[in-house]
């Protein structure tokens, strides 16, 4: 019988040596090579994809066997992460603006005519989104990558939107305290 406890000992014993020399090498490997044996890319047209105080930046990419559909493709993923940015913006300001600006009763009202004013004026800033980086790679396949970063600047975009909020008929539009919520947001969101 203490042959069999001695035998038990010894096994885990060596058990738990064992395993702990096992993750002891693991914890020693980790620095040098991560879980996928993957190794870190430098993204296309990532040093100019970010907000900063005066424009508003999206990038996009696509793959395709033709080159010119690839590049419209990433244009339109990039204008879509700008759109995306906005949409929360444009919600915000036409939120408070209406909220203080206009009387209960027609709050619903005066709130649906400024978000889709703001969403046209939204639309008009991206067709005229200016291209600042572009970078095309053909991969093995012959499929071509295409990255485009793009930018609008975020007084571009205030200016459109008073210009179409202005225009409004069914809109009793004060310009002065629109332009103040709107700066809010814009200095809130840095």
């Amino acid at each position: 019988m203490k042959r069999v406890y001695l035998f038990v000992i010894v096994y885990v014993m060596v058990f738990l040596c064992g395993c702990k020399v096992r993750q002891t090498a693991v914890q020693q490997q980790q620095p040098q090579t991560n879980v996928n044996n993957s190794v870190p890319v430098e993204l296309p047209c990532h040093e100019s994809g970010f907000d900063d105080a005066d424009y508003y930046r999206g990038i996009g990419t696509a793959v395709n066997i033709n080159m010119q559909k690839a590049h419209i493709a990433a244009l339109q993923n990039a204008k879509a992460i700008i759109r995306e940015k906005l949409g929360g913006f444009v919600s915000g300001v036409s939120r408070d603006y209406t909220v203080n600006m206009a009387g209960d009763s027609k709050q619903t009202d005066v709130h649906t005519v400024i978000e889709s004013q703001l969403t046209v004026a939204v639309e008009k800033v991206l067709n005229d989104a200016e291209l600042i980086c572009e970078k095309v790679y053909v991969q093995d396949d012959g499929n071509y990558e295409y990255w485009v970063a793009i930018q609008i600047p975020k007084k571009m975009l205030v200016d459109n939107m008073l210009m179409q909020l202005d225009g409004s008929e069914s809109l009793d539009f004060d310009a002065d305290q629109f332009l103040k919520y709107t700066n809010d947001k814009i200095n809130n969101s840095k």
